[in-house]
This record gives C-alpha cells, sequence and structure tokens, in this order.
C-alpha cells in the first residue's frame, strides 16, 4: 500500500518549471551584430559607444595636457635640494634607462593596437594604456636627463617629487581601465577613484612632511586607502 501511494503522488505532483538562465551581459559590439536589432535601438547602442569613445579620448587629452603642464612648473621650480642633487647623479643611468625603454615599448606596441582597432572597448583599453606607458616612460626620461626636482622626505632621504606627480595621474587610469570591463556601477567606480586619489596623496603627504607625527598619521591614512582599494579592484575584477 505504501508503494502504491507514493506512486500515485509522484504522478499527482506537477512537473517541475525550468530553471532560468542565466542573464549574459552584452556589449554594444554585441548589440550592433544582433539580427533583431531596429533602428531606434541601432542609432542608441551607437550613441553610447559613441560617448564612452569620447570620454576616453578626453580623459587622456586632459591627462596628459595637466600632467606636462604641471611638470613644466615643477622642473623649472626651486623646491628641489641641491645636495641632493649631488647624491642623485651617482645613480647609474642605466637604472632610468631600463624603465624608459621598458615603457617607451609598450606604449609603441599599444599605440600600434590603437591604430587598427575598431571595437569601442578595446580601443578605449588600448588609449589608456597608451597613456599610462607614456607618462611613465616620461618620468623616467626626466629623471635620466636630471631635470626633476628632488625633495628632502621624512626619513632625510631623497624623493623625486615627478614620479609621485606621475603615480597621481596613471593610477587612476589603471582604476578607470579595469571599470571597462567589469560591470561596477559609476558609484562604484567613482569610489574605487578616490580611494586611489586619497592613498597617492596622503602618501605624498607622509613622505615629504618634516613632522615625524603627521607623517606617520598620513602614512597611516595612506595604507588604509590602500587596503580599501584593493578590495574593490578585487571586486572589478571578479565582477
Amino acid at each position: 500500500m505504501g508503494g502504491l501511494n507514493q506512486d500515485a503522488n509522484a504522478k499527482e505532483a506537477p512537473p517541475m518549471a525550468p530553471e532560468p538562465k542565466a542573464q549574459m551581459t552584452t556589449t554594444p559590439e554585441d548589440k550592433l551584430r544582433s539580427p533583431e536589432l531596429t533602428a531606434e535601438e541601432f542609432a542608441r547602442v551607437v550613441a553610447q559607444r559613441s560617448s564612452r569613445v569620447s570620454f576616453a579620448v578626453g580623459f587622456v587629452g586632459l591627462g596628459v595636457w595637466s600632467y606636462a603642464t604641471i611638470v613644466y612648473l615643477i622642473c623649472n621650480s626651486n623646491i628641489g635640494d641641491e645636495q641632493l642633487y649631488k647624491e642623485y647623479e651617482k645613480v647609474p643611468k642605466e637604472a632610468y634607462e631600463v624603465p624608459m625603454v621598458a615603457f617607451s615599448t609598450a606604449f609603441g606596441l599599444n599605440f600600434l593596437t590603437l591604430l587598427f582597432e575598431r571595437e569601442s572597448i578595446k580601443f578605449q583599453l588600448a588609449l589608456i594604456a597608451c597613456y599610462i606607458n607614456l607618462l611613465a616612460a616620461s618620468s623616467d626620461f626626466i629623471a635620466w636627463q636630471g631635470w626633476g626636482p628632488i625633495m628632502r622626505d621624512s626619513w632625510g632621504v631623497g624623493s623625486p617629487i615627478v614620479r609621485m606627480v606621475m603615480w597621481l595621474w596613471t593610477t587612476p587610469a589603471m582604476v578607470y581601465l579595469l571599470s571597462i570591463i567589469s560591470d561596477y556601477t559609476r558609484t562604484q567606480v567613482y569610489m574605487a577613484l578616490g580611494c586611489d586619489v586619497a592613498m597617492i596623496l596622503s602618501g605624498m603627504a607622509g613622505t615629504l612632511t618634516q613632522d615625524r607625527l603627521l607623517s606617520g598619521v598620513s602614512i597611516t591614512l595612506c595604507v588604509f586607502f590602500f587596503q580599501q582599494l584593493i578590495k574593490t579592484l578585487w571586486g572589478m575584477f571578479r565582477a
């Protein structure tokens, strides 16, 4: 009897509904290839892709212009320490030549990719990579030529200020580059950019200030923003 009741219950049980398929995120390029795309959707996707490319171009253009202006003003100022200049002259030129050549080579390869790329996402990635490598190569070139001022830091040793400025301009671009291929919202991306800028600024303050207490507080803040940034970047990488 128990077996018959179980068979009856099994027959009376309604069929289970099929599990919904996971929705795949589509890029503007994938939407443009869809055969079901209407004229209005096509125009909207093209406008969205053009706006993203225009934003990337404006971001890079503004970054290069502002970086060049700030570096020019710094190199023509008198904020450096003459004694540290003489100490840095003893540093082998290869210490700057090797990274300068490496970043210049990376810039050339990414620039070639940029010339032949037509998809908006890949174009943005190549453009931001060119921007990062260009600024990094220029920083090493300035150090190689001895044009950048050397400032005395909290520990009494020299710190090249141009390299710190380069970090302030390039690391937010790295965060923006990663956000292009992630599903993070604008608010999350802005929070990551804010943590990055705060990390660099607090690190610069902690390095260049002569007050040990203020330096310790700034370095502590720098470490705090750094771990927050790492958590955010890991979330971007997994998104």
